[in-house]
């Protein structure tokens, strides 16, 4: 038999050989220290489906934002019943309401409201408008204007900055009749008229330019006198608070102080709608 030769190492146990003895640069480390050999198994990947997966992949941009139909408030009358018979005939899917001595109809549809609007002017039907948030105009004050200024001119430069105006008034002091420097401009709303705020000079005068303040009492139709809307949604026989005559207030030919009056509203005496 052959014998095998090794090179002259010292006489140390086997179970306690160092090889940093033949190797310098080799280091031993602690078994707590040293890294354990990670098996490599690579794991099979699982496929899932789901159905409702075509459902969800609706991208955000394809939401269709909800319309708000304004409603339409039929005034009270005793053949109301033969109105809201023929409305839900021809439109069924309408709801009624009764709200401030009024029925208030919401259509289905914007196109059901203007069909029911038509239908209403027919019949001579009164009734008043809901107004759209986004379809009220704006509404400020321009203080700084001479009492006299023409209100032409103010509304020619607002609509020369690219500002619609619907309406101008001026308040006025009933009791002395007399008017105040201060201005009422009602802007259609759009993405740039709140920039009227900016505007500081106008017809050539310094301006102050102010939202307008609502009032803590409940508004007043200067169409039919009655209350809780604006003239421009209503689309009732006209009233006048003075006489009680079938015409607004301004055009009565009442024009002094009325002695003991009569309300149009609650009929009680000494004092007029208001």
């Amino acid at each position: 038999m052959n014998s095998i030769l090794f090179p002259n190492l010292p006489d140390i146990p086997p179970t306690s050989f160092d090889l940093s003895l033949t190797n310098p640069e080799f280091k031993t480390v602690s078994p707590k220290k040293a890294a354990k050999i990670q098996p490599n198994n690579s794991a099979s990947t699982i496929e899932i489906s789901n159905k409702f997966s075509q459902h969800m992949e609706i991208e955000e941009s394809a939401v269709v934002p909800e319309t708000h139909i304004p409603a339409i408030n039929l005034k009270f009358v005793t053949d109301y019943n033969l109105t809201l018979q023929e409305i839900n005939r021809n439109f069924p899917k309408t709801l009624n309401k009764l709200d401030r001595g009024y029925i208030r109809i919401t259509p289905d549809s914007l196109e059901d409201r203007e069909n029911i609007i038509e239908y209403l002017d027919k019949n001579k039907k009164e009734y008043v408008l809901s107004e759209a948030p986004e379809n009220r105009p704006l509404k400020v004050v321009i203080k700084g204007l001479p009492k006299d200024h023409n209100k032409e001119f103010i509304s020619r430069e607002l609509e020369e900055n690219n500002f619609k105006v619907l309406r101008i008034s001026q308040f006025r002091n009933f009791r002395l009749k007399t008017l105040h420097p201060v201005f009422l401009v009602e802007i259609a709303k759009s993405p740039s008229s709140n920039n009227t705020f900016k505007v500081n000079r106008l017809n050539l005068f310094t301006v102050e330019i102010q939202s307008c303040r609502k009032k803590q009492k409940a508004t007043m139709c200067y169409n039919c006198s009655d209350f809780f809307h604006s003239a421009r949604n209503c689309r009732c026989n006209p009233r006048c608070i003075k006489c009680n005559g079938s015409h607004e207030t301004r055009s009565c030919s009442i024009k002094t102080k009325i002695d003991n009056p009569t309300c149009i509203n609650c009929n009680e005496k000494g004092h007029i709608a208001s």
